[in-house]
């Protein structure tokens, strides 16, 4: 047990320089060129023309206004799909707008007692995100 100390004292110490080279970001530099080189032996990917994404970011936000969008927003999108003959369509949506908690009168109306609980409160304000 006492030979093994030197290795136990210099794993430790390893370890302690990569947390420093990671806390003071010296070490995101040089992952950061060790990524570019593996994207570079990798090469170029072969692009396929049956593959089609269709974008709904910021701007379109800005242009249709927030979420929930209705499905009238929806149809001319899932149209030139079928347009288009596509096997399948998927929506992978990002939910990237922070959204104010509500209380529903419902709620407060199906309470009996007065007095609540932190969590029963907690309960009534679900959080949206």
């Amino acid at each position: 047990m006492q030979k093994d100390y030197p290795y136990i004292i210099i794993s430790f110490g390893v370890a302690i320089v990569f947390i420093i080279l990671t806390w003071f970001e010296l070490y995101e530099g040089m992952e950061n060129k060790l990524l570019d080189l593996r994207f570079l032996n990798r090469g170029k990917i072969e692009t396929r023309n049956d593959i089609a994404t269709l974008d709904m970011d910021s701007k379109s936000l800005q242009v249709v206004g927030r979420w929930p969008w209705s499905r009238e927003k929806h149809v001319p999108s899932i149209l030139a799909a079928k347009e288009h003959q596509m096997d399948a369509l998927a929506f992978d949506i990002f939910f990237i707008e922070r959204q104010e908690r509500k209380l529903e009168y419902n709620d407060v109306t199906s309470i009996n007692d007065s007095v609540l609980t932190l969590k029963e409160v907690k309960n009534l304000f679900p959080d949206p995100d």
